[in-house]
């Protein structure tokens, strides 16, 4: 019987195989009839050892982190983007989703002990096989959701996310918006009601009774406010951990609660670049959606906003960044007789592999930084006064964006 190890490579603070979709895999493994120990760093005395990637920030801990199973296996969700700078570091890799390729790659390895037998396999690329410069294959996709079940994300302090069963109801997403990794819009699937409810069936409601929807395009599932009806019949409470689409809230298509941080992706200063990068959404949508929330009881959102983009030069920016600040005045007075919070988290711009934007050139730099530094010192104010109260997840300073993107974009060599 063949020993493997897991381990997840994050630069956050979680547990190991503290996420959704590396308890997927080693669920899978788990069920194909392999051991799996869950550990925080590689170790001696396995056959195999499983390396899972959360982002591109995880690159470099690859590099860094010993091997010492006679294989090393590495997989995650922006391998199906760039796996290239981690083909020295590993013997083979996974590119897109899983579950399947797991069991497979396991019984192939546990009949022959060869790795070179792992290229028969869908969305793979094996290290000593690999010429450079070859064209990078085609990500494997599960043809459907596969049935995991919940996955209990302890708060253990440290990841200032509260204790949730975690439930994936989507994967892909059935939008094309230039600058997103899953713009493909082929992929889209959903897990369809009935398997929904039967993992909804499973949680374990001693232990918690809130559900953290995680998948990146849970309000497009088509019976959304069926399950949500179907969770509040059972007594539990659920949440967004990620992104809901605008007109999908002001459409009806999901419902929402007002003690949830409503999640939103602007991803865009102004109207002009949001519709140039396909995301098509105005400034009168996005003033009526905190007209209607504020309305239901809302007091806690987070706005995702892109910066950067090939064709926003200094001028265009700041053009576009006095529209937004008009946009803002036009908002604060919804929030007269309450506290508002509003959290920007600022993200400049990944043109990576497979999306539109690939090859294009960012043009974030040390100036867009200064402006937004300077714009949240200026509208901060004490949230005891009544108001919109508006925080801030800068983005990453030029130096450091600029060592990610050679690596989200970068070739065999970036490490």
């Amino acid at each position: 019987m063949l020993k493997i190890c897991f381990v997840e490579l994050r630069d956050d603070k979680r547990e190991a195989g503290g996420s959704l979709g590396a308890n997927s895999i080693i669920y899978a493994a788990r069920s194909a009839g392999y051991n799996i120990d869950v550990l925080d760093q590689t170790s001696n005395g396995y056959d195999i050892e499983l390396l899972s990637v959360h982002f591109y920030t995880g690159y470099p801990l690859v590099k860094r982190m010993p091997k010492r199973a006679k294989y090393r296996i590495i997989g995650g969700s922006p391998l199906k983007n760039n796996p290239l700078p981690l083909i020295r570091f590993c013997d083979a890799l996974c590119l897109g989703e899983g579950e399947s390729w797991i069991a497979a790659a396991l019984g192939i390895l546990s009949e022959t002990n060869d790795i070179e037998r792992l290229a028969s396999l869908p969305g793979t690329i094996v290290s000593k096989l690999w010429v450079k410069g070859s064209p990078v294959p085609p990500p494997n996709f599960e043809p459907q959701i596969p049935k995991n079940p919940p996955f209990l994300r302890n708060d253990d302090g440290q990841t200032g996310r509260n204790k949730a069963w975690e439930i994936e109801l989507t994967r892909g997403c059935p939008f094309n918006c230039k600058f997103c990794a899953l713009s493909s819009g082929k992929n889209y699937r959903y897990m369809p009601l009935a398997d929904v409810k039967m993992a909804i069936d499973k949680i374990d409601t001693s232990k918690c009774r809130a559900v953290d929807f995680i998948s990146a395009e849970s309000g497009s599932h088509p019976e959304f406010n069926k399950i949500i009806g179907y969770l509040k019949d059972k007594g539990i409470t659920y949440r967004f951990g990620t992104s809901i689409r605008l007109e999908q809230i002001l459409n009806g298509e999901v419902s929402t609660v007002s003690n949830n941080k409503l999640r939103i992706g602007i991803d865009g200063l102004s109207e002009e670049t949001r519709f140039q990068a396909e995301k098509r959404i105005t400034d009168d949508m996005i003033y009526k959606l905190f007209e209607k929330c504020i309305r239901e009881g809302h007091v806690n959102f987070k706005l995702y906003m892109i910066i950067g983009y090939p064709w926003e030069d200094d001028k265009r920016f700041d053009a576009d960044f006095a529209k937004f600040d008009a946009l803002i005045s036009r908002i604060k007075p919804l929030a007269l007789k309450k506290n508002i919070i509003i959290e920007i988290n600022w993200t400049p711009l990944l043109p990576l592999k497979g999306t539109p934007l690939e090859g294009t050139v960012p043009t974030y730099n040390y100036r867009m930084y200064e402006k937004i530094s300077m714009w949240h010192a200026i509208n901060r104010h004490p949230q005891k006064n009544k108001g919109l109260y508006i925080k801030e997840i800068l983005p990453s300073v030029p130096w450091q964006y600029n060592k990610l993107l050679k690596i989200a974009v970068g070739d065999e060599d970036t490490l």
